[in-house]
């Protein structure tokens, strides 16, 4: 039988949007989403598990922000951890990425760091800045931080999201374990991963578990913007994509039918049939 990938989006059980109850701030403030990439392995069997902390200076003070996720076997993660910062435009407000490869609960090595201004990020053409990963001044890979100006919105989107006839990307012996990223567009062409799902082992009609999203975090507050919803299986440390689809909060609104067809990008004609009504 000829598989065919296809992603359901269930609204039947949650309200599509619900208002957020903390209150925000009036003042302006900027949004960094964080990658790397070849950065230095520091594993011996396996590949470096990333993750990065975020800190803040102060008159030679350092005061930590937060971290990002830890990313499993990757030299080039994406981030879905993003920080939202204040951003004054006469005050120098010094920053540092610590760039660490996770061992064990409590034990980490440093691959590298990086010190800039929030100012030198915002200013940086396209928003997007990119910075030496340095350890005692030997070069451990590239950061990369996208900047973006918050659209204040106090709405959240909750999703249930399945799969139906995925492909399987391991062959005859082994069964696909799916895993999704959404990913919203960015002012450059690019695109910031904003949520990844879990993994589902063995499975090609994965149900992931419902989650809530802002939809500042999701789309900036832009019901219009496209967002990405990209499947991915784990093949030897490497992502193999299963397929993608695009959709916008506000087709997800007006439409009934909450159904897509994952296509495989850069490929002229696919082999996928029409879905089955989820």
């Amino acid at each position: 039988m000829q598989n065919t990938n296809s992603i359901g989006i269930n609204e039947d059980r949650l309200p599509g949007l619900v208002k957020d109850p903390e209150e925000d701030s009036n003042q302006e403030r900027v949004e960094l989403f964080l990658s790397c990439r070849k950065l230095k392995n520091m594993d011996v069997f396996s590949l470096t598990d990333p993750k990065i902390k975020v800190y803040s200076i102060d008159k030679g003070i350092e005061a930590l922000i937060g971290e990002t996720e830890r990313i499993q076997d990757n030299l080039n993660p994406d981030f879905a951890k993003s920080f939202i910062l204040n951003y004054k435009f006469e005050t120098k407000q010094q920053l540092r990425f610590e760039v660490l490869t996770v061992e064990g609960p409590s034990k980490s090595t440093l691959v590298g760091n990086v010190e800039t201004t929030l100012g030198e990020i915002v200013g940086s053409k396209n928003q997007t800045a990119i910075f030496n990963v340095l350890n005692k001044d030997k070069q451990n890979g590239k950061l990369i931080v996208r900047s973006e100006r918050v659209n204040e919105t106090h709405l959240s989107a909750l999703f249930e999201i399945h799969a139906r006839k995925l492909r399987n990307k391991h062959g005859w012996f082994k069964t696909s374990s799916p895993y999704f990223k959404l990913t919203r567009m960015t002012g450059d062409s690019g695109k910031v991963v904003v949520y990844e799902s879990e993994v589902i082992n063995n499975n090609l009609n994965p149900q992931w578990k419902s989650f809530g999203i802002p939809l500042q975090k999701l789309c900036n507050g832009d019901q219009m913007r496209p967002v990405n919803l990209e499947v991915y299986t784990r093949k030897i440390f490497k992502e193999k994509l299963i397929g993608q689809c695009t959709f916008t909060v506000d087709e997800l609104l007006n439409q009934e039918k909450r159904e897509f067809i994952l296509n495989k990008p850069n490929k002229k004609k696919t082999r996928n049939g029409p879905s089955k009504e989820l």
